[in-house]
């Protein structure tokens, strides 16, 4: 072969090298941006969002999420003459799993509210109120307001811990176990999911909902106070033992609770349970309440039977509510009911005190 149709091979191959590696990198760059152009079309949530409450003169927050940090600006209205609004700016630096679930929050305020610079309380659900609201208080609030679940527990067990306890809609129970310093602040969380047996959890749930039916709301608060049947269920869920809930079925249920109406004050409260014994909760504290027990042995049949033979009273009236959450509203001069006090020493028409 001559030297010239060698050179001619070698330059013609060059080129075609050249050629070849030119649309490659096109290729390579036009895949990329259609991959980002994707992403885009995916992902066309801004985060972030104004938010105002409904109080006055109320407050309105500022949220925006930037790559690992959340930015609040909290501006807070007066209503006195020539006052002027004050205004915060925080910096949060939030997990990856808590960035992505605020994230994923905004997402759905945004599929139903066509504009997220002007949300107020009032067009939103009061758990979004409650997540919101939780942002500007930190991490770790947040993380507890945005857990999703059927009912929900806050048990505040002392000054140092709560926990909040999730009944999702699979079945399942989420505990989180939140520790507290001295100025209210949440300074960590344990979780662990409750593995009891599918009895167990039925018990759990049938508790939880029959809280819910009676303080009609599905956020049930508890303070370290217990009632006597209750105890043995929440132990169980904050301790996760199943041991609590041996033989829970055959142990005291309540079956009355006795209160007074007729001084503008907090009465006490007389529970009255299964077993017939009782408990009286006629005083108040920052901490655990210790309620003064004993036994009853009044025909609770014979005192529904004659709760409406009497006229209404001046003085006030009782209410009776039983285990079904019925309630019976009767005069204060309701002899039974009185006769029933009278044996056990009890009184309901007065202040509870201080313990």
């Amino acid at each position: 072969m001559k030297k010239e149709t060698k050179v001619m091979l070698i330059m013609t191959l060059l080129s075609i090298f050249v050629i070849v590696g030119i649309i490659g990198v096109s290729l390579v760059l036009n895949l990329k941006t259609e991959k980002k152009k994707d992403e885009k079309k995916e992902d066309p949530v801004s985060y972030a969002f104004t938010y105002s409450d409904d109080y006055a003169p109320g407050s309105q927050y500022e949220v925006k999420v930037e790559d690992t940090s959340v930015y609040v600006k909290t501006t807070r209205f007066c209503s006195a003459k020539d006052c002027e609004p004050t205004i915060e700016e925080e910096k949060y630096t939030y997990s990856k799993e808590n960035l992505q679930k605020l994230k994923d929050f905004i997402k759905e305020l945004a599929a139903v509210n066509p504009n997220l610079n002007a949300l107020n309380a009032s067009s939103l659900s009061e758990n979004q109120v409650d997540i919101i609201e939780s942002i500007p208080l930190g991490e770790f609030f947040f993380e507890l307001a945005v857990e999703k679940y059927e009912y929900r527990i806050e048990y505040d067990g002392s000054n140092t811990v709560s926990y909040n306890i999730y009944f999702k809609e699979d079945g399942t129970i989420l505990v989180k176990k939140a520790t507290i310093n001295e100025d209210y602040d949440i300074t960590n969380i344990e979780d662990y999911q409750l593995s009891f047996s599918d009895k167990n959890k039925k018990i759990l749930k049938e508790y939880v909902q029959k809280e819910a039916e009676s303080s009609d709301s599905k956020v049930i608060l508890k303070s370290a106070t217990l009632y006597k049947d209750e105890k043995a269920i929440i132990q169980s869920m904050v301790e996760n033992k199943e041991s609590y809930l041996e033989g829970i079925e055959e142990t005291a249920k309540l079956a009355y609770v006795i209160t007074y109406h007729g001084i503008n004050c907090l009465t006490p409260v007389l529970r009255l349970y299964t077993d017939n014994t009782y408990e009286l909760y006629d005083t108040y504290s920052e901490t655990a309440v210790v309620p003064k027990t004993g036994n009853y042995s009044y025909d609770m049949k014979k005192l529904l039977a004659n709760v409406n033979q009497y006229e209404e009273s001046p003085i006030g009236t009782y209410t009776i509510q039983d285990s079904d959450n019925h309630s019976y509203s009767t005069s204060a001069s309701n002899m039974e009911v009185n006769e029933l006090l009278s044996s056990i020493n009890v009184r309901l028409d007065k202040c509870i005190t201080a313990s």
